[in-house]
């Protein structure tokens, strides 16, 4: 993600691979404790570069992780709020 930290807004980009196709993706916000916060994204992405946004300005300040599901391979990323 960029900015990281960040405050209010930041965004990031996924990489679809050209050897995947169509993918189902979910991309989902969570706090530190493991609450779901949002969905970002849900549905099929085409291979290339995606970029997605995220508006935390009414979230408060603190640790939360971004779960990235495709083809029910998962990964994660750790972001920073600081307000």
């Amino acid at each position: 993600p960029y900015p990281n930290p960040f405050n209010s807004k930041t965004s990031f980009d996924v990489n679809i691979g050209n050897d995947i196709g169509k993918a189902d993706a979910n991309i989902s916000l969570y706090s530190i404790d493991g609450r779901k916060i949002s969905t970002i994204y849900s549905g099929k992405l085409s291979q290339g570069k995606h970029k997605f946004d995220i508006d935390a300005s009414n979230l408060t300040s603190g640790i939360y992780f971004i779960k990235l599901s495709v083809n029910n391979k998962v990964c994660g990323k750790r972001i920073l709020l600081i307000k």
